[in-house]
């Protein structure tokens, strides 16, 4: 391995373990989630667009603010679900990951894109 790539190789690692440490949590506070937040209020229930996936299951793409937003909303423990944030711990990102069949070995990349979201909405 190239002294360079080691170099970014640490430089994401370290910020992995940013993002996770010290508490284990993620708090997720951008204006996209203010409004799904809204929108859940209003609503009162979530329904995912089963024209997108004819199965009826939750269409998953984390690049996608809603879905991934529903995704958070599923695993947060309701006091940590509120208008301006929302805090997920590392058991529900664990939990989140299980219920939508994530397996950390086979879904890295799915989980890395998971992960670089929550940073993304950690303004």
């Amino acid at each position: 391995m190239k002294k360079s790539k080691l170099k970014q190789l640490i430089k994401e690692t370290l910020h992995e373990i940013k993002v996770v440490n010290p508490k284990n949590t993620y708090s997720v506070l951008s204006p996209e989630y203010k409004k799904f937040y809204q929108y859940v209020e209003l609503t009162n229930y979530w329904s995912p667009d089963t024209s997108v996936n004819p199965e009826g299951d939750v269409y998953f793409d984390p690049l996608n603010d809603f879905y991934f937003f529903y995704m958070i909303y599923t695993v947060a423990d309701e006091n940590n679900w509120g208008p301006d944030r929302c805090i997920i711990t590392g058991k529900n990102f664990e939990d989140m990951l299980d219920s939508y069949g994530l397996d950390e070995e086979e879904d890295k990349d799915k989980i890395e894109q998971i992960k670089a979201k929550f940073r993304e909405h950690h303004h």
